[in-house]
């Protein structure tokens, strides 16, 4: 999204975003952790929102809508 990549991260339990404006030195700008239970899976973006959609890996485990503030 932009220079940013946003990354589900199953070992905290969430997601990251990174700067990649500079690929040779990616930044983590920001973290999300769901619970200690929560696997994520994919995510998927909206421009027009500005929104991504998240999902777990557990079938029949809840959505989220994440906002990007860029």
């Amino acid at each position: 999204v932009g220079h940013y990549l946003i990354q589900s991260v199953p070992d905290i339990h969430g997601f990251i975003v990174l700067d990649i404006a500079n690929g040779a030195a990616p930044v983590e700008v920001s973290r999300l952790t769901i619970d200690d239970k929560y696997e994520p899976h994919w995510t998927g973006w909206d421009a027009e929102t500005g929104r991504s959609v998240v999902n777990s890996k557990t079938p029949g485990e809840r959505m989220y809508l994440l906002k990007l503030d860029s």
